[in-house]
C-alpha cells in the first residue's frame, strides 16, 4: 500500500537540502568545551524548515526532535547544553537573549585538532552538509583557542556537500570575539571599509 507520509518526509528533506546551511563553528571556546556551539541557518526567506529526525552523523552525535523548527532566515545553536543552568550560563556567556534558540545537548565534542562535522536529513538520509574542519596551515588561528569562531565565506556554502568547506580558505575568523551566535555575521572591518570606499 502507499505510505501517505513517503511525501511530506520527502519534501522536508528537499527543503533542508536547498536551504539549510552551517553558518558558524565554535569549537575551542576560551571558556572551555561547554560553549561550543555549531549555529545552522535557514537561508530562506519564506518557508518554515522542519527539522525533525535530522542528525549529526560525524563529529557530534546529535538527532533534531521531532516538532523542530527554523523559522525563514533564523539561526539556530546547536550545543552541548543538558540543564537550565548550563543553558542560563551559555547565554550569559554569549550575552544572548531568550530570543535566540538554542538546542542539545549533543554527544560528543568539536575536537580542537578539528575533525570531520556531518549533518543529514536523517541517520541514513542524504547529507545536508559535511566539513572536514581543522587548525593547521591555511587555518584561521584565530578560532583555535582565542576566542573567535570559523564562519564560512558565502560563497563557499553553495559547495557544503561536496568539499569546498574542507579548505581553510573558504573560512575566516569571526570579526567579533566570540563570534556572533544567533544572528548573522558581520563582515570583518577591511571589508566594510572597502565596500564603504566603493560605495
Amino acid at each position: 500500500h502507499r505510505d501517505l507520509h513517503s511525501f511530506p518526509t520527502r519534501r522536508s528533506s528537499d527543503l533542508l537540502l536547498q536551504h539549510l546551511c552551517l553558518s558558524e563553528l565554535m569549537y575551542n571556546p576560551i571558556g572551555g568545551g561547554d560553549f561550543e556551539f555549531v549555529e545552522i541557518h535557514n537561508r530562506s526567506r519564506e518557508i518554515d524548515l522542519d527539522l525533525g529526525g535530522a542528525r549529526f552523523t560525524a563529529g557530534i552525535d546529535f538527532t533534531f526532535p521531532n516538532g523542530t523548527s527554523l523559522a525563514p532566515g533564523g539561526h539556530l545553536l546547536v550545543t552541548r547544553v543538558a540543564t537550565p543552568e548550563q543553558a542560563n550560563a551559555f547565554r550569559a556567556f554569549y550575552q544572548l537573549d531568550d530570543t535566540v534558540p538554542i538546542t542539545g545537548p549533543y554527544a560528543g565534542a568539536l575536537a580542537n585538532e578539528g575533525e570531520t562535522v556531518t549533518l543529514k536529513t536523517a541517520p541514513d538520509g542524504a547529507t545536508i552538509f559535511s566539513v572536514k574542519y581543522g587548525d593547521g596551515r591555511g587555518w584561521p588561528l584565530a578560532s583555535d583557542g582565542a576566542g573567535h569562531s570559523l564562519i564560512p565565506e558565502t560563497e563557499a556554502v553553495a559547495g557544503q556537500r561536496v568539499g569546498w568547506l574542507d579548505y581553510g580558505g573558504n573560512w575566516r575568523a569571526s570579526t567579533f570575539l566570540n563570534g556572533s551566535p544567533g544572528r548573522a555575521a558581520p563582515a570583518p572591518p577591511s571589508r566594510i571599509s572597502t565596500r564603504a570606499f566603493l560605495g
